[in-house]
């Protein structure tokens, strides 16, 4: 759902590229038949899909969910973003979310309370960043290391049961658990870099109907249930979902509408694309809020990992409130 670093290396020019670019730049009359180089072939598109290898038990898990939730190799190719609208549900209120993930891994949320404060959150790829829509800081700052960890982690499309096969990542079966009177698959994944995450899919209609993450920001399990689940443009997403920790539940998520395909550019995920975007006559109605940055960090982050609430309802009900927006994404 890369994860302790946030640079990462942009990608170099597909080879093939280079070589057509070249080809088309050379004068073409003075070449002759031994003088052609060999035709260069395109490199092989790894299927994210591909459970060659693996244990015939936990492949065959796999593959149903694959089917369940992809529906196909063709379709989840031809899905390339996907937008969410929804309403997240807090002790201290209630507030409307929009996230946005286009692939591989960017990844955009901007939640806004009732009085209109608005809090973004995004990753570009590179950097996970943040910004308060407050009249007076308006500027995007980089994300705490720890909340950016949650975040970036959250970020793949189409999660970590995708490609198996993927080079230092491994995914072992466990037993059977019961996930709201359901039983299901246990399965652990190790990413490259040691980040875990504990999947449980339904034994008899192959969705997942839980997700166990470690919160990095306050050291804690947390638990996501999901429900409801809907099939949009051949992909099946949870319409409903509740987040537990400690024993308590946190919060929990109602979508609105999931939209695919809807157009999103690379651009959107920036911090650039966030900056002045607070319009004159919305600063008189918008109350202040604590400055971010990582020089002097607010005691309390706004969302992503750790008592976001308190940050976007200005009189918490619960101040022992702490979670990760769980918003059920693919």
């Amino acid at each position: 759902m890369i994860i302790k670093s946030i640079r990462h290396s942009r990608r170099n020019v597909p080879l093939l590229l280079l070589v057509m670019l070249a080809v088309l730049l050379l004068p073409t009359s003075g070449l002759t038949a031994e003088s052609e180089e060999p035709a260069v072939e395109a490199p092989p598109v790894r299927n994210p899909m591909e459970t060659k290898g693996l244990d015939p038990k936990l492949a065959r898990i796999l593959r149903n969910y694959y089917r369940k939730t992809f529906s196909s190799l063709e379709k989840w190719e031809q899905m390339q973003s996907a937008t969410f609208e929804g309403v997240l549900h807090l002790p201290e209120g209630q507030a409307r979310f929009t996230a946005h993930k286009k692939k591989p891994n960017l990844y955009k949320v901007v939640l806004r309370n009732s009085q209109g404060t608005r809090i973004v959150m995004g990753y570009d790829g590179e950097a996970a960043w943040q910004l308060n829509l407050d009249p007076e800081h308006r500027q995007p700052v980089a994300m705490p290391a720890a909340e950016a960890q949650n975040f970036i982690r959250d970020a793949p499309f189409g999660g970590h049961l995708l490609d198996p096969l993927l080079a230092g990542k491994k995914i072992e079966q466990g037993g059977i658990i019961q996930v709201d009177g359901r039983n299901c698959y246990e399965l652990l994944v190790t990413m490259p870099d040691g980040e875990r995450i504990r999947y449980a899919i339904d034994i008899i209609d192959y969705v997942e109907r839980q997700q166990v993450t470690l919160n990095h920001v306050n050291g804690l399990e947390e638990r996501n249930i999901y429900s409801d689940f809907r099939e949009i443009d051949g992909m099946r997403f949870p319409f409903a979902s509740r987040m537990e920790s400690a024993g308590k539940e946190m919060h929990r998520v109602e979508m609105l509408e999931i939209r695919m395909n809807a157009g999103l550019i690379q651009s959107m995920f920036q911090p650039t694309s966030e900056t002045h975007s607070v319009q004159p006559e919305q600063q008189a109605i918008e109350p202040k809020l604590p400055a971010l940055s990582l020089e002097n960090p607010p005691p309390t982050v706004p969302f992503g990992s750790t008592r976001f609430g308190e940050s976007i309802f200005q009189a918490p009900e619960s101040p022992e409130h702490s979670g990760e927006l769980a918003i059920p994404l693919k």
